[in-house]
């Protein structure tokens, strides 16, 4: 039979592709309700074996912050592949077909958080960001400082709005940070509002000077989870917090929990402040992995984010990607005053592959890095000195997941 992919056309197939959805990730029949609701047919790209649906590839128009700046992006999700048809291409198919629509869309770079390190990689995703799960004992946290305990109460459904500003507020300073839109905060927090524990920390700023009134300085976001010992645990999804005072205060109120809660699991970054506040080293990690990033569009992923503005200078570039041709070539890398530039030229001095572009464009891996990896050759100390002083940073991590 003739094999196609094209977008999904209407609610009939959307059902289908639900069913391949819910076989892959072994989602509940409950949350069907859900995902027809958030998931549209036109985001959602099928492959089809005459007039069956075998495989789905969800891309979701999101940003992420890079450097300061909202970078568009696809979300890569729900990749899914019926068991009779695995193994024949058809993952690999439907991924390679979201590139061109993503570069038509504007969606500069591609992220995903991977099953399968391996299909990605070759397709010119790379390693870009961190996930994970972190452990700190319940009565550690009872040891913080105070903080802005005096201003933290319980949240309603009313306080979205504040808590999104807040996020929104915070999350331009971490590299890696989805720009969420008001259809993902409804698609996530919103949907599960009644099953989390929601609390927030009163801000001093009353709106005044920009018009925002209700203004929160944090929020922390957490469930009750069963636990081998008979009592239960606590699953921090994401504290947010503008300034140290309101963060200590959150997680001590996490805390009080202590006389019923041995261990407090908790969505962080790699290098978490808080274990510079903690009395002992007390963070373990419970479950890690990492994010990919894909460049889309190359020149317009170096244009989109945001460099370090006292830093200035030039790299040539020899970019191989098989997927996008548009990407692959000769390029002149070049910084100057907290913006970059890919135009046409240059020697082609440094090579590098689709995925290691995209792990040096995200800060996850220094060029130094990739050289020793075999993934990058050639170029000056000068080069490669350039390239590590552009994208370096904290590494990019994300509470989300998709």
């Amino acid at each position: 039979m003739d094999v196609s992919v094209r977008m999904l056309r209407d609610e009939g197939e959307l059902a289908q592709a639900w069913e391949l959805d819910r076989i892959a990730f072994n989602n509940r029949p409950d949350q069907r309700e859900g995902w027809m609701t958030h998931v549209r047919p036109d985001e959602v790209h099928g492959v089809f074996v005459g007039p069956e649906l075998v495989a789905i590839v969800r891309v979701i128009p999101l940003a992420q912050w890079f450097g300061g700046r909202s970078v568009p992006m696809g979300g890569i999700g729900s990749v899914a592949v019926a068991p009779e048809h695995r193994g024949k291409g058809y993952a690999s198919l439907a991924l390679t077909t979201t590139l061109p629509a993503m570069r038509d869309a504007g969606q500069v770079i591609s992220t995903l958080s991977p099953a399968t390190t391996r299909l990605y990689r070759g397709l010119g995703w790379g390693l870009g960001g961190f996930q994970g799960w972190r452990r700190v004992p319940c009565r550690s946290l009872t040891l913080l400082p105070a903080g802005s305990a005096d201003a933290v109460r319980r949240a309603v459904r009313d306080d979205l709005t504040a808590i999104q500003a807040c996020y929104g507020r915070v999350a331009p300073e971490v590299n890696g940070f989805v720009d969420r839109s008001e259809g993902y905060w409804a698609e996530t927090l919103g949907r599960i509002w009644d099953e989390r524990y929601v609390y927030v920390v009163e801000g001093d700023d009353t709106g005044h000077d920009t018009g925002e009134y209700n203004v929160i300085d944090g929020y922390v976001v957490y469930r009750h989870e069963p636990d081998r010992t008979g009592t239960y645990r606590i699953r921090v999804d994401e504290v947010v917090a503008r300034h140290a005072d309101a963060a200590v205060a959150l997680w001590r109120l996490v805390g009080t929990s202590s006389s019923q809660v041995r261990d407090v699991w908790f969505a962080g970054p790699p290098e978490d402040p808080l274990l510079l506040l903690l009395p002992e080293q007390d963070l373990s990690f419970e479950w890690e992995m990492r994010w990919m990033v894909r460049a889309v569009d190359a020149a317009g992923a170096v244009a989109a984010r945001g460099f370090p503005p006292g830093l200035a200078g030039a790299v040539d570039l020899d970019v191989h990607d098989r997927q996008c041709e548009w990407n692959a070539g000769r390029w002149r890398f070049s910084l100057a005053d907290g913006h970059g530039r890919l135009e046409r030229g240059g020697t082609g001095a440094v090579r590098l592959g689709a995925s290691a572009l995209a792990s040096l464009w995200s800060g996850w891996a220094s060029a130094h890095t990739l050289r020793r990896a075999g993934l990058l050759a050639g170029g000056s100390a000068a080069d490669l000195a350039t390239l590590d002083a552009a994208f370096a940073g904290p590494t990019p991590w994300m509470p989300d997941f998709f």
